[in-house]
């Protein structure tokens, strides 16, 4: 947890810890443990409460071989091929970032249509939005490149972000040992 309020800090989020509910379309109330509450208000507002990993008793997860979303960042190593099973927005995240690790990856959904857009960086919010543009008008992938071009490559963004995951758990686990 001290890793995410890290990043929390280094990027200079503003981080409320309460119950929220909705107000109205522009309007959230958060009432602390302390019985005091106040008003966030924004012209958007991302529901975004977190999930667990689905674990079916019928799936083996062994911790060597098979992991779940959570499990999985404690490896040892690097696989040397990865299956992932869900290209939802977690599965499609480590299926980039283990690719862009050098692994052997291979993707399985049921969905015949992906969820659209995934990108990890310091620049995402304006790439997904350019990203969701050319997929709701149609465009090419030339229009992408040619509206990108001073952005990095996304295979850059990938491998720096997964450089940057590398070193978070490499961190966790000196953590863990003192």
């Amino acid at each position: 947890m001290d890793l995410v309020r890290e990043n929390i800090a280094r990027h200079k989020i503003e981080l409320f810890q309460g119950v929220a509910s909705i107000e109205d379309p522009c309007t959230v109330r958060v009432s602390g443990g302390d019985g005091d509450s106040f008003r966030l208000r924004g012209k958007y507002i991302l529901i975004s409460t977190g999930s667990r990993p689905y674990r079916p008793a019928h799936v083996p997860f062994d911790g060597e071989y098979v992991y779940d979303s959570d499990s999985i960042l404690r490896l040892k190593r690097i696989p040397s091929s990865l299956l992932v099973i869900g290209a939802g927005v977690i599965g499609s995240e480590y299926t980039t970032v283990f690719a862009a690790l050098g692994v052997p990856v291979t993707l399985v959904d049921g969905r015949e249509r992906l969820l659209g857009v995934h990108i990890i960086g310091e620049r995402a919010c304006e790439l997904i939005h350019i990203g969701q543009a050319c997929i709701y008008f149609g465009g090419t992938i030339d229009f992408f490149i040619q509206n990108v071009f001073n952005f990095p490559t996304l295979s850059d963004v990938y491998k720096y972000a997964a450089y940057d995951g590398l070193a978070n758990l490499q961190r966790a686990r000196e953590r863990q040992k003192n």
